[in-house]
């Protein structure tokens, strides 16, 4: 199908949320009658766990990516081939492509591989980050197994002109450079975001395989990219925005520590996401239309054979509406449209193409001002096929001003990426009779929060269950690897959050965050063509135990933080055999903020990053930096 035909694919689309955000009087669940705000994420994940990061976490790594955003300040296993190599993440003990990264209400996970490189996802480009644990196939369909990550912008409200601009400088050479300029005007609002990013990455570190000293080569990244953003107030009810994303990133490279010779291998990544969003509210409806443009242009060099091409586009359109039924019940449903191309030398000169179309409805009501319950269904049409129905049933029940119990049951289901359809390559090849991959998740949590005195206490225990069948792996067969449907997982733990906060004056508060996850991971079935060897296995890169926490002392003028990390010990291999040992690392962060004017500050930023000098490795062979360091410097106007 060609390009054009791809535009003529329908425009208009729409994410369309009611506000039922449940408030407490006292001991009873209330559902707002004012108005309908908020996104589906925030007003349908009724019973789950939704993991937002507040703005002094993400402040404390704004010039750096989401993969380490998400490594020390969130539930999140993040597995990553090093500082510049791909980090995906892994919710739940599922895999790297059962997360799905969501912008702007749009998936991100790529058709060929079905995941996201964490890496070139810049934090400064973000103002929300929020992780959603567990199925979520009813609300945002395949690929959200082990849960989604959603991500948002959002242009300043205040009048004129506004923004800021930032460098960065630290250990082996990087330096981050940017700025976000903001402008309203009445009904105009405005903003564009830059940056310019470069690391040479040539850390020493000890190499357990030589037993010497030796320095990390071939790992440079070098970064630019620019997001804009348009929004227009139509009316009192109604508004339209554009948003367009434009990135460049050249990775090079490095061997695992394994190995012998120089390193040579490059990946430049080349994308643009633009969305085109229109909304119209008011106090007993909403509707949402949306329509994006996502393309992204990969070569591979690894300097010996020609450069490995790959190209994709995805044009997705979505419309829906919510409506308030009465004081106690809303209505949500929507329609959404996803047409998927991909152009890949291993293809053998196939242009494969997939035009999935889901419909969905949600409904919300509450129950004798205790009881809220959410009910979810999605229905996918892929090129003519139906794929199971995705149900979904969520319960928050308040026990009383200080205790409620939440509840999940789902269905999810990921399906195959064009690499395991349609890869030809030397020794390997698809399998187009691959078979969805399906799984049913369940978690039962209690959430405590508490205020007394000057102290604010919130305490959040999950326990959970996903299931996954079907699991798509690539086994070797007759020496050629090809994927089957050879598997099933068993996942399942415990999750503990604890948030503090105390103020000891007018000007001086002190804010603790730990997160604690327990997850035991195992394969449950291997069909024919797998390792027996494996059953009854921790996943691999799956630690059973994981705890970060943070310590900030704030000030209006002044920050100091420590956080803590602690990974546990990681399988390499499918039969456990082999492993990669526990580590725990120590990062040490202060800021001061000086008010030039009255609209002009000044703020000077440092970090110090493994601060034991500690030797880690977070993939097999794949050497992390010891103690380093950061200085940043942010002028900020208004």
């Amino acid at each position: 199908m060609s390009y054009l035909r791809i535009l003529l694919l329908p425009l208009v689309t729409g994410i369309f949320v009611q506000h039922v955000a449940a408030q407490e009087d006292t001991t009873a669940l209330v559902l707002d009658e004012i108005s309908i705000e908020g996104t589906r994420l925030e007003k349908f994940t009724i019973g789950e766990k939704v993991e937002k990061i507040s703005p002094v976490q993400r402040e404390a790594t704004e010039y750096s990516n989401l993969s380490e955003l998400l490594t020390n300040l969130s539930g999140a296993n993040i597995r990553s081939y090093g500082v510049s190599g791909l980090s995906t993440p892994s919710v739940r003990g599922t895999g790297s492509n059962h997360t799905a990264v969501f912008w702007e209400g749009i998936n991100l996970q790529s058709p060929t591989n079905g995941s996201l490189d964490l890496t070139l996802m810049p934090v400064s480009f973000v103002d929300d980050v929020s992780l959603q644990y567990g199925g979520a196939g009813s609300l945002f369909g395949s690929g959200t197994l082990g849960g989604a990550i959603h991500l948002g912008t959002e242009a300043a409200m205040q009048e004129g002109f506004g923004g800021k601009i930032f460098q960065q400088i630290g250990s082996f050479g990087s330096t981050y450079t940017g700025a976000n300029v903001n402008w309203k005007h009445q009904k105009v609002r405005a903003s564009i975001r830059g940056f310019v990013n470069h690391a040479d990455n040539d850390f020493t570190y000890f190499n357990r395989y030589t037993t010497r000293e030796e320095e990390q080569n071939n790992a440079s990244i070098d970064q630019h990219g620019i997001l804009s953003e348009l929004y227009y107030q139509l009316n009192g009810n109604s508004d339209i925005s554009l948003k367009y994303w434009y990135q460049d990133n050249l990775v090079h490279i490095p061997d695992p520590a394994s190995a012998s010779g120089d390193a040579r291998e490059t990946q430049a990544d080349e994308f643009h996401r633009a969305v085109l969003k229109w909304k119209s509210q008011n106090s007993k409806r909403m509707f949402r239309g949306q329509s994006a443009l996502l393309v992204h242009h990969l070569d591979y060099d690894d300097k010996l054979t020609e450069v490995s091409t790959t190209q994709s586009l995805s044009w997705v359109s979505e419309i829906e509406a919510t409506y308030k039924l009465d004081k106690s019940t809303w209505l949500d449903a929507g329609i959404n449209n996803t047409y998927d191309q991909a152009e890949v030398d291993s293809y053998a000169g196939e242009i494969p193409s997939r035009n999935q179309t889901g419909l969905y409805v949600s409904a919300k009501r509450l129950f004798a001002e205790r009881l809220e319950a959410n009910l979810g269904l999605r229905e996918t049409l892929s090129d003519g096929d139906l794929s199971p129905v995705m149900p979904s049933l969520g319960l928050n029940y308040s026990l009383n001003n200080d205790f409620s119990l939440k509840s999940k049951v789902a269905r999810s289901y990921r399906i195959p990426t064009f690499n395991d359809l349609y890869w030809k390559g030397a020794g390997a090849v698809g399998n187009p009779d691959l078979e969805p991959e399906l799984g049913w998740s369940t978690e039962l949590g209690i959430l405590s929060e508490k205020r007394f005195g000057n102290s604010q206490l919130s305490v959040e225990l999950t326990g959970y269950s996903n299931t996954i069948s079907q699991w798509i792996q690539w086994v070797e067969v007759e020496s050629v690897w090809s994927p089957v449907n050879v598997q099933k997982i068993w996942a399942r733990g415990a999750e503990l959050i604890l948030k503090y906060g105390y103020r000891l004056s007018d000007d001086w508060k002190l804010q603790f965050w730990g997160n604690y996850s327990y997850t035991k991971s195992t394969k449950q079935e291997i069909s024919e063509g797998g390792n027996l060897q494996e059953l009854d296995k921790q996943v691999i890169y799956t630690p059973l135990h994981q705890g970060k926490a943070s310590l900030n002392l704030v000030h209006a003028h002044f920050t100091l933080g420590i956080n803590q990390l602690y990974i546990g010990e990681q399988y390499v291999t499918g039969d456990n055999r082999r492993s990669i040992d526990p580590y725990t690392l120590t990062g040490v962060s202060a800021s001061y903020k000086f008010l030039l004017s009255q609209k002009h500050t000044l703020r000077i930023s440092g970090q110090v990053k493994n601060a034991f000098n500690e030797d880690y490795e977070i993939r097999n062979a794949r050497p992390m930096p010891r103690r380093n360091y950061h200085l940043s410097i942010i002028y900020q106007f208004n």
